[in-house]
């Protein structure tokens, strides 16, 4: 059964304006958008990409807080966001 989860991703604003993010539970995964708001948006859809390719490249999804949240320097406050996980 699939199930939401929270996952946390990390924005950072670009040099030339527009956004990134990781989050520490998905390594790998590096999620864009123009704006920040634009970014959170697309977040899901690109952990959903992000689910569908781990089997095929034979890791697990790893659990939400597998992984310490660190804060450097000026980074943005992590950020919930709740995907429908696919059942393994």
């Amino acid at each position: 059964m699939d199930a939401p989860t929270t996952y946390l991703i990390i924005p950072e604003r670009s040099h030339d304006g527009s956004w990134w993010a990781i989050a520490p539970d998905l390594p790998g995964l590096v999620m864009f958008g123009e704006t920040r708001e634009e970014l959170i948006a697309n977040a899901p859809d690109a952990m959903l990409d992000y689910f569908d390719a781990q089997p095929d490249a034979g890791f697990e999804i790893a659990a939400p807080g597998t992984y310490p949240v660190e804060l450097i320097y000026e980074q943005e406050e992590p950020v919930p966001v709740t995907v429908t996980v696919p059942a393994a």
